[in-house]
């Protein structure tokens, strides 16, 4: 965009000053242009996308041209020419694991950091932690959340539930 400009008459100070880039950088990339990696897969690879509706991924499109074009062609390569082309596989499943995630920003009032990382205690019932963990179960998700004392290393309170909420510690509280 910057050559293009500069061969309109506008000051190349200019431009690469707007545009965040050093002088040296900007000779720099018109003197090693950029090479295009595997320009012959072009075609194969368009007739391989064309195939499905929705497209397919570059795993499945190396398969194609080593089993039936009997190319030998990293999946690398294949991503880059599918990117260079602009071809973006849209049959991608969600990943079931990123589903949720309990972090929300600072919202509300931090609490202060008392234990400073200091998880020894010289008696049982000076330092309590808490953690709830998630796992997946045959018909859901279990939350259990052990309280531990820090002093005996014993697990002194714990709760199991379906849903990780203030019921959950206000039970926790409960039995301590």
């Amino acid at each position: 965009m910057v050559s293009m400009l500069a061969g309109l008459g506008h000051r190349l100070r200019h431009l690469l000053r707007a545009a965040g880039l050093a002088k040296s950088t900007y000779y720099h990339l018109l003197s090693h242009p950029a090479a295009v990696t595997r320009p012959d897969l072009e075609p194969m690879v368009a007739e391989i996308f064309a195939r499905t509706p929705n497209g397919c991924g570059h795993r499945q499109i190396r398969m194609c041209l080593v089993h039936e074009f009997g190319v030998r062609v990293s999946h690398k390569s294949v991503l880059k020419v599918m990117r260079r082309m602009g071809l973006e596989c849209r049959i991608r499943r969600p990943n079931p694991y990123r589903k949720y995630s309990s972090y929300r920003d600072e919202t509300g009032a931090r609490a202060e950091n008392l234990l400073n990382r200091d998880f020894t205690a010289d008696r049982p019932w000076v330092k309590l932690g808490t953690d709830v963990t998630e796992f997946r179960v045959a018909d859901g998700k279990a939350y259990p959340a052990p309280v531990c004392d820090m002093g005996s290393k014993e697990i002194v309170a714990w709760d199991v539930s379906r849903h990780p909420d203030m019921a959950q510690q206000r039970r926790l509280l409960a039995m301590l």
